[in-house]
């Protein structure tokens, strides 16, 4: 564990480890806000391991392992509470605690951290391999090379690792060195560039940061992501998340990015940007339209495993929503009858959307996207109807 999670007489943080049964995101901000506390914002972020600016990063934490992590924020007077009492240590007690000055705009925020299991990226030097490759199919590595939103070049190739062996301070910006860790939480976050090197791959050759541009490199497998970004001219480019003020506090609305009005005309153009629109939801998402029908839904097919919707019985009799069809899509369908607003909420954004999902682009409409302490209200009250929804078949 990290060392600001070990217990002192003086310890500032809470820690408590789940089982992977008591991950579930909902259900752990439904626990808090009965407890009385509360909840302004959840922000989930897939931060890498560690970063070349030191901001967004597990090792912010002391972790050395891939996380997702959950910043259920709180209100600002509940922030003031805790860093009042932070003013009133002395500076033993605050050495105690370890947390360092980048973790103190958490204060009176709750943080959950959930492990990944995948090959990740330790800086741009190291790739561990959690278990060894045979596990994880055929990966490959993508480099880029950017310059602030713009990308310059972009290459792939399968990954292809070499017998390891020391690597001459030029070949160092070319290659990676591979480590084969162990496949559990405690032995990926013991790893480390000092683990054993247990073979080497070289990087792609036609987009590779050696010019001074920063570029990213990504290891993508058949399901799992890792990246890790680098920077060579510091202050171009870089992370996004540099841009944020989350070292000294959220905003009085966390990180949510501004609510916005989107306008739909009556052409079918527009109407494929509206569905484009939705997909950044994120899946799986919940889904109110009381005249759902599968055609429409197929638009937004990105959003659907393991997606909820809820709609009128009438979609479900006249075979607009079928079992067959939720099935092959791995959703779950319920329905009420006293629903009338439209909405997609899923774990990124959330949009009311004025016209029913089957009528975007035919008429005049508007979508709003919701900033996320709103898209979280949306959320609360998409699962209070859901909870006394019926079963559609």
């Amino acid at each position: 564990m990290p060392t600001w999670a070990q217990p002192t007489k003086h310890g500032r943080v809470t820690v408590r480890c789940l089982s992977a049964s008591h991950t579930d995101i909902p259900g752990v901000i439904s626990a808090l806000r009965a407890r009385g506390e509360t909840v302004n914002e959840v922000r989930r972020i897939e931060p890498p391991v560690s970063d070349w600016n030191n901001v967004a990063s597990a090792e912010v934490w002391n972790l050395s392992l891939p996380i997702v992590a959950y910043e259920l924020w709180s209100p600002d007077t509940t922030h003031a509470r805790a860093r009042s009492t932070w003013s009133s240590l002395d500076a033993a007690e605050r050495h105690a605690s370890g947390l360092s000055e980048t973790q103190l705009g958490y204060f009176g925020s709750t943080v959950i951290f959930v492990p990944q299991l995948r090959p990740y990226l330790v800086g741009h030097t190291d790739l561990m391999v959690p278990g060894g490759p045979e596990q994880w199919g055929e990966l490959r590595l993508v480099s880029e090379v950017f310059d602030g939103g713009i990308t310059i070049a972009r290459a792939a190739e399968v990954l292809r690792i070499d017998a390891a062996r020391p690597l001459e301070p030029a070949e160092r910006i070319r290659m990676l060195q591979v480590h084969y860790v162990g496949a559990t939480f405690a032995e990926m976050n013991g790893a480390g560039p000092t683990t054993k090197v247990d073979g080497v791959v070289a990087l792609p050759r036609d987009a590779h940061g050696q010019s001074g541009s920063d570029w990213r490199i990504t290891v993508v497998g058949e399901s799992d992501a890792d990246s890790t970004t680098v920077g060579l001219i510091r202050g171009i480019g870089g992370g996004y998340f540099t841009q944020e003020p989350w070292r000294e506090r959220s905003p009085a609305l966390g990180f949510s990015g501004p609510a916005r009005v989107i306008h739909v005309p009556p052409n079918p153009s527009a109407g494929a940007a509206a569905y484009a629109t939705l997909t950044r939801a994120g899946a799986p998402a919940c889904i109110c339209d009381p005249f759902a029908e599968h055609a429409s839904l197929d638009q937004v097919a990105s959003l659907l495993k393991g997606a909820r919707v809820i709609t009128k019985r009438r979609a479900i009799n006249q075979g607009k929503v079928t079992k067959p069809w939720a099935k092959r899509h791995g959703v779950e369908v319920k329905t009420m009858s006293k629903i009338h607003d439209r909405f997609v909420v899923g774990v990124r954004h959330g949009f009311l959307v004025g016209y029913s999902l089957n009528g975007l682009g035919q008429q005049h409409s508007f979508i709003v996207e919701l900033d996320n302490s709103m898209r979280l209200e949306v959320l609360n009250v998409f699962e209070s109807l859901w909870s006394t929804a019926d079963d559609a078949w």
